[in-house]
């Protein structure tokens, strides 16, 4: 029969709030320089990537793309706007859809690194907590026979067989049999 035990230590989730605003307030910052260097669209496109970066890192996929639908809007607006000719026009949509494409891998990259450490947070609690309840002894040695971990039960029976003088050495060597 198995038992789900409940994991203990869990820290709550960032609040919403706080990573929405990481959102804005990161690609407020890449809009910064993005108006000084208006004429130079590639370094636009760099910034708000680095922007997005840190949005899908800090607050998850969701706050990512709203980084990314902000950084598109305005480097939508400072590509697209004005007298273009068809060629320019087609460059900057070009870049517009790879900016995208890759702003979009970076969230779900982003959101697929966060759940394998959430997997392996859970699964990590998951095993301690079974070598801790476990009924009988667990230990953990080096090569030189040095006892590293050892859970309750393990130090249950040494303290049993300790208080029968037989000792560390003799329960090593029972344990090696």
């Amino acid at each position: 029969m198995r038992v789900s035990l409940p994991l203990l230590g869990i820290p709550p989730a960032r609040a919403p709030i706080l990573r929405y605003g990481v959102a804005v307030l990161s690609t407020a910052l890449a809009l910064i320089p993005t108006v000084l260097l208006a004429d130079v669209s590639e370094s636009r496109l760099a910034l708000f990537g680095v922007a997005v970066m840190v949005s899908a890192w800090y607050g998850g996929w969701k706050p990512g793309v709203v980084a990314t639908a902000f950084a598109l809007t305005v480097s939508a607006y400072f590509s697209l706007v004005g007298e273009h000719t068809p060629a320019q026009l087609r460059t900057a949509i070009l870049r517009l859809s790879l900016f995208f494409f890759v702003a979009m891998l970076i969230c779900w990259l982003n959101a697929a690194l966060r759940a394998a450490q959430e997997s392996l947070r859970r699964s990590e609690l998951n095993f301690r907590s079974l070598v801790t309840n476990a009924p009988y002894g667990i230990c953990r040695c080096d090569s030189t026979g040095k006892i590293l971990d050892a859970n309750p039960a393990f130090l249950e029976n040494a303290r049993l067989l300790r208080s029968r003088r037989t000792g560390w050495k003799a329960y090593l060597r029972a344990l090696r049999g």
